[in-house]
């Protein structure tokens, strides 16, 4: 039978809200700089990996209280994992439309580790980064545990396996894979989702590693020092998210003013092509009718002369007929003279 999990005096007697989770940076990155076996336990779940294959993990950018106390400090933690490997874990919690540019900037920097006119390229390390969210960084296409690599993107060939992405979303808890859940990622999705030390106690009951997470949670939590750089710290999180969160609405804004200015705009090209498609039908309408009135003249002008010629036509016809008219009473008179001088004789 496996033996329970103990808990200190003072994590055991623990309730209600934790005023700082596993899920705010700062914490984060003071819970793993304290507690190696939690930082181990997380990398095996992320990598896959067996705890006796975890044979060494060195954080490389340590942070002191007077780091934290910076306004603009990066708190991801940088790990070497066996001496031969690099991850950049990073929380991102809060949607930042930024994150795709920020991450890919970490990535890159974690990799390059030779300087100079240093080429020796052995040096250089497989680097993984590790963002860790609790959102869909791709709302279309949701998923627990994604990872990604340089691909050909004609036939899926991978360029390297060295470099690469991994995105863990906690709010799709519910897509886990066989494999998420082999590695009980899906159990450590619920550790940093856990708001309540009565929920933390309960996910460290099944594991000592998850125990040791939640007693460093606890120090960190009654560290009045520490507290004191956590509340610093939301506050300045406040601050940038408000900020994101007005720049978000002023770009929909612009981005909606932008779309209604096209929309105007195509609506007056519309217009203006209709308005040129009228004016094309009225300059054919009107040369359809020059020509019709041209087709009209042209008839006018050969009826006239048509009835010119017939009334010419009939002139000479009528003076004809009166020409025989005349010849016609001459010959009367002609044949009335030969009968009167027949009569006489």
């Amino acid at each position: 039978m496996k033996e329970k999990v103990k808990f200190s005096r003072q994590l055991a007697g623990a309730s209600g809200p934790m005023e700082d989770t596993l899920k705010n940076d700062m914490m984060f990155h003071m819970v793993m700089s304290r507690t190696r076996r939690g930082l181990k336990g997380l990398i095996c779940a992320l990598k896959g990996l067996k705890e006796e294959d975890v044979r060494e993990v060195t954080i490389l950018n340590p942070i002191s209280y007077g780091d934290y106390l910076q306004k603009e400090i990066i708190v991801d933690t940088l790990v070497e994992l066996n001496n031969n490997e690099i991850l950049n874990i990073e929380l991102q919690i809060e949607k930042d439309p930024d994150w795709i540019k920020r991450s890919l900037l970490y990535l890159c920097r974690a990799y390059d580790n030779i300087r100079g006119e240093d080429r020796d390229y052995d040096r250089l390390k497989p680097t993984t980064h590790i963002g860790i969210l609790n959102h869909d960084l791709f709302p279309d296409h949701p998923e627990f545990y994604a990872r990604y690599l340089l691909t050909n993107v004609e036939n899926g060939n991978i360029y390297t396996t060295i470099f690469g992405m991994n995105v863990l979303s906690l709010n799709r808890t519910a897509l886990a894979t066989k494999e998420d859940k082999e590695n009980r990622l899906d159990y450590w999705a619920e550790v940093f989702r856990a708001e309540t030390w009565e929920d933390l106690r309960k996910l460290a009951e099944e594991s000592e590693t998850v125990a040791e997470v939640a007693e460093a949670m606890y120090q960190v939590n009654a560290d009045e020092s520490a507290r004191s750089i956590l509340r610093a710290r939301r506050k300045f999180e406040e601050v940038y998210t408000t900020a994101l969160n007005r720049q978000a609405r002023a770009e929909a804004k612009a981005e909606a003013a932008e779309a209604r200015f096209e929309e105007a705009e195509a609506k007056a090209e519309a217009a203006e092509a209709k308005a040129e498609a009228a004016e094309t039908r009225f300059e054919e309408a009107e040369a359809k009718a020059e020509a019709a009135e041209a087709k009209a003249e042209a008839a006018e002008t050969r009826l006239e002369e048509a009835e010119n010629r017939f009334t010419a036509e009939i002139e000479v016809k009528d003076q004809e007929i009166e020409s025989m008219h005349h010849k016609i009473d001459a010959m009367q008179q002609e044949i009335e003279q030969l009968r009167r001088q027949l009569e006489t004789q």
